[in-house]
């Protein structure tokens, strides 16, 4: 019987340190009556991590990374895309009176303010989270690519910065902000960046495996192609494309619940193998898809299946949901 296990590319790496690396975290509040810096030397994982390290006085906010919600099937645990909203600050509270207005400082050094809004796209309305939902906010540089929306990717949410005020809902933010940049954390071959993935196919699958990644050459056990790799990055999913490659995973970077979401790896996606010829029964419809689950093995009914994306989980000491070491099997439902 052949074993699987991630010790085979447990290699050195280029620094094999287990020390964290922190950047510092600048927050600008304004009361209404002028400007006051907040600054937290290691402000951790996010903005709403950092922010709880600032010490700013009143401070009230959703620390809830995630949250339950209903739909037609029940109760479900998801993503809260609220995570990190500031409600209150001293005794200035969101209300009729106002509320507390967010702006982040982008790579070229500009505030940018944006209101919450639904995006009309082919498939439906979709709801995107609020910029004041703080905890969606990373300093990492392999963060740049989040974006709020499917189609703008001028401005990535990769900051250290952050800007309140109190005011009108949507209100504009006050002048005189004191001088402020941003202090990025690279993200390199170091142990708290470190994920490792196991790949299957199921045999009758074809994967298309560009050039790119950190993986050992596939292995096709009983008709199944397997690949192991080993990739860096601040969450498991841009580690994911690291290990891969770029080029052989595509998903979902809009920020919020179903960031990460996979379209296709290795050129395969979700499809539809059953069920077509009847249009308005969907209870013979089947589907083959990539299927996420936590750790690796050869038989996996012994593993459990990933509650959350790959993009919610991270290697990163201190981050809300920990996840180094991810299988992703392409498989048809049973």
């Amino acid at each position: 019987m052949m074993v699987l296990t991630v010790s085979a590319m447990a290699v050195a790496d280029s620094d094999s340190s287990d020390a964290v690396t922190t950047a510092p975290w600048t927050f600008q509040v304004h009361d209404g009556s002028g400007w006051t810096t907040y600054t937290v030397g290691d402000g951790g994982y996010n903005g709403c991590i950092a922010i709880n390290k600032a010490g700013i006085p009143g401070l009230v906010i959703d620390n809830r990374y995630t949250v339950t919600k209903t739909n037609a099937y029940g109760d479900y645990i998801t993503i809260n895309e609220e995570y990190g909203r500031v409600s209150k600050i001293g005794d200035q509270e969101n209300g009729v009176a106002g509320v507390w207005n967010v702006a982040f400082l982008d790579s070229n050094g500009t505030w940018q303010n944006r209101e919450s809004w639904i995006e009309i796209t082919w498939s439906g309305p979709v709801e995107h989270f609020t910029p004041e939902a703080l905890g969606f906010y990373k300093q990492y540089s392999d963060y740049s690519t989040a974006t709020a929306t499917e189609n703008d990717h001028s401005t990535g949410y990769r900051t250290s910065a952050i800007a309140l005020w109190y005011g009108a809902d949507d209100s504009s933010m006050p002048a005189g902000v004191p001088a402020t940049t941003n202090s990025y954390i690279t993200v390199d071959s170091s142990s708290q960046f470190r994920a490792f993935f196991l790949t299957r196919v199921d045999d009758g699958y074809t994967p298309t495996i560009s050039p790119g990644g950190h993986s050992l050459p596939p292995m096709v056990i009983d008709g199944d192609t397997y690949a192991l790799a080993r990739g860096y990055g601040s969450d498991a999913y841009l580690a994911m494309k690291d290990a891969l490659g770029a080029a052989n995973v595509v998903g979902n970077e809009v920020i919020g619940e179903n960031y990460s979401w996979i379209t296709t790896i290795y050129g395969l996606g979700t499809q539809q193998i059953a069920g077509q010829d009847t249009p308005n029964d969907y209870t013979d419809d089947k589907y083959v898809y990539w299927n996420q689950y936590d750790g690796v093995s050869l038989n996996p009914p012994k593993l459990i299946y990933s509650g959350f994306l790959t993009g919610h989980h991270s290697s990163v000491p201190g981050a809300p949901m920990g996840g180094s070491v991810i299988m992703m099997h392409y498989k048809a439902d049973a």
